[in-house]
């Protein structure tokens, strides 16, 4: 069923299948929970709401490459419907190419990755905007800024069989 998703996928949207699949089969390794028709139901929205300034290749390249990323940082599944709706809504207002879009989403989930980027005053500034909304200690807000710029406490909490979500439940 994956695989004819994704071929179906490919071939609605002018794509060669076997690189539909290989975006889908990717994705599936990085979030294993992921379902591939909620996958292309937010590339599709995401081409819809850009105005067709973004063609679906284009969300998957930047989708994929975000997940990549915050994946391989927070060891959490990453937000792929943010991602994509962000990008897309980016596009919609016309003035900014995909390139450009990706770029500034890419650059801002970089910074709050590395905690601002600004030495001990970003991360300062970023520990009392997170806990602004509920206390949590430094190990758990690098953590959480870890999980990018959509990154949720759900997302990177939520899951008690997580490594870091153990450590952080048995040491307070």
């Amino acid at each position: 069923a994956s695989v004819r998703d994704a071929t179906g996928f490919g071939r609605a949207y002018g794509i060669d299948p076997a690189q539909s699949a290989s975006f889908f089969g990717g994705m599936k390794n990085l979030d294993t929970k992921s379902n591939n028709r909620d996958l292309a139901l937010q590339i599709a929205e995401a081409v819809n709401k850009s105005g067709g300034r973004a063609l679906a290749g284009d969300v998957m390249q930047f989708v994929q490459s975000m997940a990549a990323s915050t994946a391989r940082i927070s060891l959490s599944a990453p937000n792929t419907d943010a991602y994509s709706s962000a990008y897309g809504s980016m596009l919609s207002h016309g003035g900014m190419t995909s390139d450009t879009a990706a770029s500034i989403l890419g650059q801002a989930n970089s910074a709050v990755t590395g905690m601002g980027g600004a030495g001990e005053a970003g991360r300062n500034f970023q520990m009392g905007a997170i806990n602004k909304y509920g206390n949590l200690n430094p190990i758990a807000i690098s953590a959480l800024s870890a999980g990018g710029l959509f990154g949720t406490r759900n997302q990177v909490f939520g899951n008690a069989k997580d490594p870091l979500n153990k450590y952080l439940l048995e040491n307070g």
